[in-house]
């Protein structure tokens, strides 16, 4: 999982950086990209954690009937 962060950080967090979608005039302004960029991270890894937790509850469930 650290592996699959760093590639994201060097690939694309540049890429926000770059793309001219946020503005970049201050150290403030990247460290906020920053926090959004993890922030996201941190809300997509949790609704697929849950997901996948739910429908490995479903599948198992189903097994035993």
């Amino acid at each position: 999982m650290m592996v699959h962060y760093l590639v994201m950080l060097m690939t694309v967090f540049p890429t926000l950086l770059l793309s001219g979608i946020y503005p970049i005039a201050s150290f403030r302004d990247v460290v906020n990209v920053f926090f959004q960029f993890n922030m996201a991270g941190l809300i997509f890894f949790l609704a697929t954690y849950f997901i996948f937790q739910l429908r490995n509850r479903a599948y198992m469930k189903a097994q035993d009937q």
